[in-house]
């Protein structure tokens, strides 16, 4: 696993909106070390990515995030929407594309 990065030990962040391919961490490492941290401080992951996932990558992530969020399409304002409604309480990896 790889480590956090500091920001998410030092500071209180309710989400994390991340992709799951960048450039310097691997973004299911991510998830699976935020998902590590104590409940009473782990921010909840949206992920937003251009990866087609198979169904290993997919089941890897359930239970994880609370959206899964393909970048094709995705204006501000429907990434907006789906962080309120995942605030209101939406159900772990929908797959809906908000």
């Amino acid at each position: 696993m790889i480590a956090r990065p500091a920001a998410l030990d030092e500071s209180d962040f309710g989400y994390v909106i991340t992709d799951l391919r960048m450039p310097d961490i691997d973004g299911f490492q991510l998830v699976d070390s935020i998902t590590a941290m104590p409940e009473a401080v782990r921010p909840r992951v949206i992920v937003v990515t251009g990866k087609v996932l198979d169904e290993d990558e997919t089941r890897q992530l359930d239970g994880k995030v609370v959206r899964l969020l393909p970048k094709n399409g995705l204006s501000p304002r429907k990434l907006a929407d789906t962080l309120a409604r995942a605030h209101a309480g939406g159900a772990p990896l929908s797959g809906e594309a908000a």
